[in-house]
């Protein structure tokens, strides 16, 4: 049995739906009527309401056959306008809720946990290193919106290994860039309010057929991530006899900005409207990165499913099909 605590948000709604095709016994925690009604429609899926930052409602969950815990819970700065900035709410889900899994996972005999965490914990490193792989060492920026968030991220990726090594249990956890796919939040808390990020923008003026700008130097580039990509590590690693520790996300490849924007108005463009692309060279340029992806490749068999334009043609289905009805709900809540 799996158990997928943060089920209901972007990536565990793709994980679950993976999991459930693959006949695996699932129990996900989501707080929503709208997630839960989604995961009671799959075959072999139990849905609990789970505070993770109360420890008493650990004792909703089984006490035997559980093979692995999945922890994609948490708060995100991204998600937190700034007239609700608490930080006493990132320790207390962010830290306290990863040792209550972890605590209920040592007293249960469950040996393997899966975290997922952002890349926030090298956020000081961004201008060092092009390729972002697993041995760049932390280093956070203590003085900006996100400086809690990393440094409870960090906590719980340290408390996982403290576990693991003490109590023998196998800690893997992933450091993900921006991961993309339908459903996911392309919005962000900017003077307190929301705001499109980059490849948001792009998004929304293709579908409406509008000019798009790239800014600074077009051919700079990033790793781009499909969501189906990281389901399908994590199930590599939930299936591996050997994976342990950090594993950076990606594809490997970076997909200049020209490259994201030609794809875009190719793909969402109206056919009788495509989007016209302008450029402005005095306008700063965006941070070019790519991910290592030699560790999952040797470790999880892991190989990339879904480069850039595969990744906005199967996102145009999944825009089609709405099939997560619950995702545009949340996103409205979040958007206020």
């Amino acid at each position: 049995m799996i158990i997928i605590v943060g089920a209901e948000s972007f990536i565990g709604t793709y994980l679950v739906d993976s999991l459930s095709k693959l006949n695996k016994n699932l129990i996900v925690t989501g707080r929503t009527i709208e997630s839960n009604i989604f995961f009671n429609s799959l075959n072999n899926v139990q849905t609990i309401n789970l505070d993770i930052s109360n420890k008493e409602e650990f004792d909703k969950l089984p006490t035997d056959n559980v093979d692995v815990v999945i922890h994609l819970a948490g708060i995100m700065p991204a998600n937190v306008s700034k007239d609700e900035y608490n930080p006493f709410k990132y320790i207390d889900v962010n830290i306290n809720g990863t040792l209550n899994i972890l605590e209920y996972s040592r007293k249960n005999s469950i040996k393997k946990i899966i975290y997922t965490s952002s890349e926030s914990d090298i956020s000081e490193q961004y201008d060092k290193y092009e390729i972002i792989n697993e041995e760049i060492p932390r280093a956070i920026n203590y003085n900006n919106d996100h400086t809690i968030y990393a440094i409870t991220k960090i906590a719980s990726m340290d408390l996982i290994r403290h576990y693991s090594e003490k109590y023998n249990m196998r800690g893997i956890y992933f450091r993900l860039p921006n991961i993309f796919g339908y459903g996911q939040l392309l919005e962000h808390y900017k003077d307190g309010k929301t705001v499109l990020n980059g490849f948001g923008t792009f998004l929304d003026k293709a579908l409406r057929g509008d000019e798009i700008e790239i800014w600074g130097d077009p051919n700079i580039g990033r790793d781009i991530v499909y969501v189906k990509d990281l389901v399908q590590m994590i199930v590599k690693a939930i299936n591996s006899p050997v994976a342990n520790g950090l594993y950076c996300v990606g594809t490997g490849v970076k997909t200049s900005l020209l490259e994201q924007v030609e794809g875009i108005t190719d793909i969402f463009s109206p056919k009788d409207l495509k989007s016209k692309i302008i450029f402005d060279s005095n306008k700063p340029s965006v941070r070019s990165y790519i991910y290592s992806i030699k560790k999952a490749q040797k470790d999880l068999g892991y190989q990339v499913k879904y480069p850039y334009k595969l990744m906005l043609e199967d996102w145009k289905k999944e825009m089609e099909l709405n099939r997560f009805p619950h995702l545009e709900k949340r996103i409205a809540l979040l958007k206020g």
